[in-house]
């Protein structure tokens, strides 16, 4: 792969290189016909073993992506609306044969799912119902998977390209298996202008306190997120919240992909930005006071 990027770079240089030299040649030696058309067709043949380095790159992305083996798990619930229809753009940036787990929670109509199937041919699809319940339905997915790597999405997240890339050569470079991996998280633009402070308190509660939840994309393989005993399921919210604390006390590493993955802000807007932003601070610190004194009654 980095033999790759390093042709690719030179290649790009040499195109560039090639223009500059043309330009010189037209500023400071007028070139007869011949010359002019030996140039061009120079130019021209630097510039497809340029697309074709690019194109080889990008083929060398999708094959390791496909070598690493990765089962997405996303869970609806019996009352989403169609938010979750946003998400075959992204799926369009998954490789070929990628594993993508819905996990409905019942009362949802299956039938809905039938689009998506046709659009999203390249794809293995597999659709499970379960009782209603995030963690449920997360659980559920992680269990059916086959691939080694898990990747547990929420119905309204988005991701680009360029991230799916990223997630997918992270996991390649990086040798170590006792990782659970996150996204940086940005807002789509559904909701108030305000959102950017939240998109800062959600940067310094994962960079600085090891705290990503779930909205941001978890990433792990299959045999970490049964050593961490799944996700919790008798909490009535935050069980992403609960899975972080159990990672870090059992010592595996949170870190971040480098990449972005977005979510809808739908939610501050309806309910209010300052209201909602509150709750969430308040039911999450709600939360970690116990998990901070677990250690303190448990010597």
């Amino acid at each position: 792969m980095k033999e790759i990027v390093i042709i690719k770079e030179v290649q790009v240089v040499g195109v560039a290189n090639l223009s500059n030299r043309h330009e010189l040649i037209n500023q400071d030696e007028p070139m007869s016909d011949v010359q002019d058309i030996k140039v061009q067709k120079r130019k021209a043949s630097r510039l497809r073993h340029g697309e074709a380095f690019l194109q080889r790159y990008e083929d060398g992305v999708c094959q390791a992506a496909s070598e690493l083996r990765l089962s997405v798990v996303i869970p609806i619930g019996s009352n989403e609306d169609t938010c979750w229809l946003g998400l075959k753009e992204s799926l369009l940036y998954l490789p070929k044969e990628t594993e993508v787990i819905f996990v409905l929670a019942k009362g949802f109509e299956r039938a809905h799912f039938d689009t998506i199937f046709t659009e999203l041919s390249h794809l293995k699809f597999s659709v499970y119902t379960s009782e209603p319940g995030r963690a449920i339905q997360l659980n559920l997915g992680a269990l059916k998977a086959r691939a080694p790597w898990l990747w547990f999405l929420h119905a309204d997240c988005r991701f680009s390209k360029v991230s799916a890339q990223k997630l997918f050569q992270f996991l390649r470079d990086n040798a170590d298996p006792n990782l659970l991996l996150y996204f940086d998280l940005r807002f789509l633009s559904d909701g108030p202008l305000f959102m950017t402070v939240n998109s800062i308190g959600v940067w310094i509660r994962s960079h600085l306190l090891g705290l990503p939840f779930g909205d941001q994309g978890f990433c792990m393989r299959k045999e970490v997120f049964v050593k961490l005993g799944k996700f919790p399921t008798g909490c009535r919210y935050g069980e992403d919240h609960l899975f972080v604390w159990k990672a870090n006390r059992c010592g595996v590493k949170v870190r971040s992909v480098g990449a972005f993955i977005y979510t809808s802000a739908r939610k501050y807007k309806d309910k209010g930005w300052a209201r909602t932003t509150c709750l969430h601070l308040y039911l999450t610190f709600k939360q970690a006071i116990p998990q901070l004194l677990m250690p303190l009654f448990s010597k």
